[in-house]
């Protein structure tokens, strides 16, 4: 019945008892309702792929997820900042920059 397409669509990896209800492997395996934020830092020195790694981050993130990308510039030079001037807006860049690294 039910109980068992259910079932076998659960990875058994997942420590799932074999003998529960379709109604209990349901709850299971419905996706969660709640997303929560998340921040990127991606630390940086000289990194000549930053801005295709940024972009990545961006687009590959769902935007309702994705509370901001952070670059830590350990005192790149040219700053990273200058090499992010691409950057679309809604990937929510913030960039820190050491003085020194």
């Amino acid at each position: 019945g039910v109980s068992k397409v259910v079932l076998n669509q659960v990875d058994e990896n997942r420590g799932l008892p074999k003998a529960i209800s379709a109604v209990t492997a349901a709850k299971f395996l419905q996706p969660r309702q709640e997303k929560g934020r998340m921040s990127i830092v991606l630390p940086c020195l000289n990194e000549p792929y930053a801005l295709n790694t940024v972009r990545s981050f961006c687009e590959r993130t769902p935007q309702e997820v994705l509370e901001e990308i952070i670059v830590v510039d350990d005192a790149s030079e040219p700053p990273m900042e200058e090499k992010l001037t691409e950057v679309d807006e809604k990937c929510r860049l913030r960039v820190l920059r050491h003085k020194a690294s």
